[in-house]
């Protein structure tokens, strides 16, 4: 029996990964995944040329390949000509297992700036995570010994909703990079703030409705072309 419920561009959701959203669950790669792909491709399109968002299963592959393989893997994803990137973090350390991991964050890399800016919604939780995606980043780049700045970002109350945090951050940060403020550290923690408070309570609901809708376009397409 096929549980297939989208195949959005590279990301397939199966039903297993859709009912994530039902109820109070840590949501899983392809969530996070899918969404980061429909903040690009649909939300936010006119930023595709300066901003690239990056699923949690590459910047693990990131952190545990050895030095040339991630460097390499940098300059083909041309991290470097881009303004701003997001890498979606987790705190899995076991190599064989990408699946893993028991928290997510985000981490933003402003190139023109040569700063990384880590948001995570559980303290310190995934801060070495994160400098160590930075410091793999920097030397694929080319630009050792940039700013790294964890901020202080609002702090869930539950055990399931970072990455519900990590994607309204992304929207947020991408959200400010449609308008070319993205660049404004103090702006972007101020609308982290309010989106947080303000936006954040809606997106598990909102995402399952997006699913649903892009589905349905999918479907009726499908109808015409036969």
């Amino acid at each position: 029996m096929d549980d297939k419920v989208l195949d959005y561009h590279d990301i397939l959701l199966r039903r297993a990964d859709v009912e994530l959203l039902d109820g109070p669950f840590w949501v899983n790669d392809q969530i996070i995944a899918f969404y980061f792909q429909y903040l690009s491709l649909e939300k936010y399109p006119t930023t595709q040329g300066d901003v690239m968002l990056i699923s949690g299963s590459v910047a693990f592959l990131l952190l545990h390949a050895n030095e040339s393989d991630a460097s390499l893997t940098i300059r083909k994803l041309g991290i470097a000509e881009k303004k701003a990137v997001l890498f979606a973090v987790n705190n899995n350390p076991h190599i064989h297992s990408p699946g893993g991991g028991s928290h997510w964050s985000l981490l933003l890399y402003l190139v023109d700036q040569q700063q990384f800016c880590h948001f995570d919604s559980v303290g310190h939780t995934n801060l070495e995570s994160a400098k160590r995606l930075a410091k793999v980043v920097e030397k694929g780049v080319g630009r050792e010994g940039m700013d790294f700045i964890n901020f202080n970002t609002p702090q869930q109350n539950d055990g399931w909703m970072c990455g519900y945090y990590t994607m309204q951050i992304a929207d947020t940060a991408c959200d400010l990079a449609s308008v070319g403020q993205l660049g404004d550290v103090e702006c972007l923690k101020q609308c982290i703030k309010f989106d947080v408070e303000n936006k954040l309570p809606l997106l598990q609901e909102d995402l399952k409705a997006t699913i649903g809708k892009i589905s349905q376009r999918q479907a009726s397409s499908a109808n015409i072309q036969v």
